[in-house]
């Protein structure tokens, strides 16, 4: 394998306090993380949220206010190109009247390189996308997989202080880009660069990121380790992005530390609070439960079960790596399950009998400003 160019030692990127605004519209308020060497830092959320904000103003082309330090190096009052930061865009922004070559050497040149050791970058950025033999082949002529890999190439050659990917596999075939992220982790394991993934896929954060941030109307809600954050969202909004598509609402009967008894329906169901509560809600309070589709089991039907449930199937779907499957909850509405690939899918119109497991059903009180709280450890 190629070794990286720069013998620079990378260090952690410090943002603090990250305010901006699109006139009278604030775009993010007080955002703050810290990105370590080596580590892929995932900013999470849904279209609008504020992701693509937090990079311009990284990179000084949004005005904003806040610090940004790398290592002890204070660069908020830096110009965008001494900030020396690659990005990568979903959108490519290359040049398509020029090569390859040429594409991936613009950030060199504009930095007056000496052209030997232009052409030892860029050669060494092409092989690490993949792309060594097309250095002579004009832009326009690559495919949309080829051309994003050109401006990854072009991110990394002149040998930045970090990395900031902007949905950068969104356009790409599903076998391309499980490769571009297993070729990512692997780079940025290599060159311990601290980098930025802005996504709102959460399935594509997971997979590639060491840490998640999730960013809501310009707000980081939370942040942690991908599995931290699935057993413990902030809020229900954090929850439901997260994938916890199925929700009852009913009114807590019982509380006991995080363990919580739930009214739905004449029926009562056993769940928790996330880890992340502070405040327990009192009995009588009104909240919602909600699992994600993995958490509902088949199960034997036993009246000494918890959780157990009726379900009439609408629909059934096989993907990859389950049955997806519709069906219909009494009068609740309707939840979706994944179905073990190796057990024989029920049939449209069949009962079946399903389970949640306490510990995947969570409770969050509704948050209309009538329902007692009191901290945790009080009565």
């Amino acid at each position: 394998m190629a070794s990286f160019p720069d013998n620079a030692r990378p260090a952690a990127l410090h943002v603090r306090d990250l305010c901006a605004s699109y006139g009278a519209r604030t775009a993010l308020r007080r955002v703050g993380f810290t990105v370590a060497p080596g580590e892929i830092f995932g900013i999470l959320g849904p279209s609008g949220a504020g992701k693509t904000t937090i990079l311009a103003a990284l990179t000084g082309t949004m005005p904003a206010t806040g610090t940004v330090h790398y290592g002890e190096e204070n660069l908020s009052d830096t110009k965008p190109r001494d900030r020396r930061f690659g990005n990568v865009y979903q959108e490519f922004r290359l040049f398509d009247w020029a090569t390859v070559f040429d594409n991936v050497a613009f950030p060199c040149r504009a930095r007056r390189w000496p052209s030997a050791q232009i052409g030892r970058r860029v050669d060494w950025a092409l092989s690490r996308v993949h792309l060594a033999d097309l250095a002579d082949r004009p832009v326009r002529d690559l495919s949309g997989g080829q051309s994003q890999r050109v401006a990854l190439a072009r991110a990394i050659a002149f040998a930045p202080r970090a990395l900031f990917l902007d949905e950068p596999f969104s356009d790409l075939d599903p076998p391309l880009r499980a490769r571009l992220r297993a070729d990512l982790v692997e780079f940025v394991a290599e060159t311990r660069l601290p980098t930025i993934l802005v996504t709102h896929d959460r399935g594509e954060a997971f997979a590639v990121c060491d840490r998640i941030g999730l960013l809501f109307q310009g707000i980081l809600r939370q942040t942690g380790r991908p599995r931290e954050l699935v057993r413990a969202p902030c809020d229900r909004e954090a929850a439901e992005f997260l994938g916890y598509a199925n929700a009852m609402r009913g009114e807590l009967t019982a509380v006991d530390g995080s363990r919580v008894r739930i009214a739905i329906s004449d029926r009562e169901w056993h769940g928790r609070l996330s880890d992340t509560a502070t405040e327990l809600p009192c009995t009588g309070a009104q909240a919602v439960a909600l699992f994600r589709p993995s958490a509902l089991a088949p199960a034997a039907e036993s009246p000494d079960t918890t959780n157990l449930s009726r379900l009439k199937v609408h629909a059934v779907r096989e993907t990859e790596h389950c049955y997806l499957i519709i069906a219909a909850h009494g009068n609740d509405g309707t939840w979706t399950a994944h179905w073990p690939l190796s057990s024989p899918p029920p049939a449209p119109g069949q009962t079946i009998t399903c389970r949640v497991d306490p510990s995947d059903l969570l409770v969050f009180p509704e948050e209309d400003g009538r329902n007692g709280l009191v901290s945790r450890g009080t009565t």
